[in-house]
């Protein structure tokens, strides 16, 4: 007997473990998607509002759930309705029958089991109602949601059933208020809705949960779906290490010049736009050419400094709080002047450019650094004098009333940059 309780107490351990482990590793994702239907028409028109890009995202994302084998479609459940203009009747069948245009096109969904579909009609979206209604500035406003809240859908009057919601409705301010529902809300309440819960499988143990809510594909109306609140374990989710932190600005060195004998720093303008600044200053063999080490006479002296604004594209491959990252252009502009001399003769002048540049710019070392890569094309003018010297380092002997001019149109920016961008801790970010 005790050995039968000892077995019983193993195999309830066992079940109890087995059962936690599958709390703890188990994520539940919620798929959403919106189709718009024409008034009293119930077939899918893919050049319907968004509905073409809608259904073609949805499938792609269902799709690739199913073929991933740690992945079970636990259920779909397909939420339609009709607005509440119309007999009731009729709405009943364009609810049922928007539906199951939604499943006719769900069949042709690679590895998808239609018989786990279930199909929920709602003849008249009221709720949907209200809620559009919340967000709208009319005088009528509030009695329209007190008619809603309070007056039945259905009433008996004289032995017979009535629509006493919908007719208080049509009578509100002498039908003015129904007259602007028809032709600005109710063509968003056609619309057939689907949520899929998908359930991941992660054999990874964790001891700490997070509450987690993933919506697909946003509309521009508020219509009821089914979603989930679920636990996902923060050791199956990727972690953030921006979160809670916005960038100010970042500094970076271009490395095809001199490092750190020139520095730059730029500022993000929201996701888009920057600003930046870059100074040069390698006097490289001035200290040299001074003590009269460089005995071929070379010197390379050279101070610009230049300023830039920059267009940032789109980019899904970074977190919400990372700037200046991916594809960029901009528009540049430097000045300096410079003194470069080999075998006892140089030019001493100053320069001007203007010109736009391409970069891209990408993440390394988890984020903190960036690595950027630009090249430029614009127009270079520079005034300059020759001059000789004979002994290095020593005076130079100007080219009198002679003045070279150098014009110059093609490639005038090439830079490698190392990037530091720095941070700062926000609550509001």
């Amino acid at each position: 007997m005790k050995k039968f309780f000892l077995l019983l107490a193993v195999a309830v351990l066992a079940f109890w473990a087995a059962f936690e482990a599958r709390g703890q590793n188990v994520r539940t994702d919620t798929l959403r998607l919106d189709v718009y239907f024409h008034v009293n028409r119930t077939e899918i028109d893919p050049n319907y509002h968004d509905n073409a890009r809608s259904l073609e995202a949805f499938r792609a994302l269902l799709e690739y759930h199913l073929r991933d084998k740690a992945t079970t479609v636990e259920d779909l459940v397909i939420r339609s309705s009709a607005s509440p203009e119309g007999p009731y009747d009729n709405n009943v069948r364009l609810a049922r029958e928007r539906g199951q245009s939604i499943g006719a096109w769900l069949e042709g969904t690679k590895g998808l089991d239609t018989a786990s579909i279930t199909y929920d009609p709602v003849p008249e979206d009221w709720e949907g109602l209200a809620k559009i209604l919340q967000t709208i500035d009319q005088p009528w406003k509030d009695e329209a949601l007190w008619i809603i809240e309070n007056i039945p859908q259905w009433s008996e009057e004289r032995g017979r059933q009535v629509e006493s919601r919908k007719n208080a409705m049509r009578a509100l301010q002498g039908g003015v208020a129904w007259a602007w529902l028809n032709a600005n809300v109710f063509p968003e309440l056609r619309t057939a809705g689907g949520s899929v819960q998908c359930i991941l499988l992660r054999p990874t143990a964790v001891t700490t949960n997070v509450r987690d809510t993933v919506v697909v594909q946003k509309v521009d109306t508020v219509v009821k779906v089914k979603t989930e609140t679920i636990l996902v374990p923060t050791a199956a989710l990727p972690v953030n290490p921006f979160e809670g932190k916005k960038m100010i600005m970042a500094l970076r060195t271009n490395i095809l010049a001199v490092p750190l004998a020139n520095f730059g720093v730029e500022v993000p303008l929201g996701e888009r736009w920057s600003i930046g600044a870059d100074y040069y200053y390698p006097w490289l063999w001035r200290p040299l050419h001074k003590e009269g080490l460089d005995l071929d006479g070379r010197c390379f002296e050279l101070q610009a400094v230049g300023v830039e604004g920059r267009y940032w594209f789109p980019s899904t491959k970074k977190w919400p709080e990372q700037r200046l990252l991916g594809h960029s252009v901009g528009l540049y502009g430097a000045v300096g002047h410079y003194d470069f001399e080999r075998n006892f003769t140089g030019d001493q002048g100053e320069f001007y450019n203007i010109g736009l540049d391409y970069m891209y710019a990408a993440p390394i070392f988890g984020g903190k650094m960036h690595m950027e890569f630009e090249l430029g094309v614009g127009y270079i003018y520079s005034p300059s004098q020759p001059y000789d010297t004979f002994v290095a380092g020593e005076k130079a002997y100007r080219r009198k009333g002679y003045t070279r001019y150098t014009r110059w149109f093609g490639p005038t920016r090439a830079q490698i940059s190392l990037v530091v961008p720095i941070y700062v801790k926000t609550s509001n970010y």
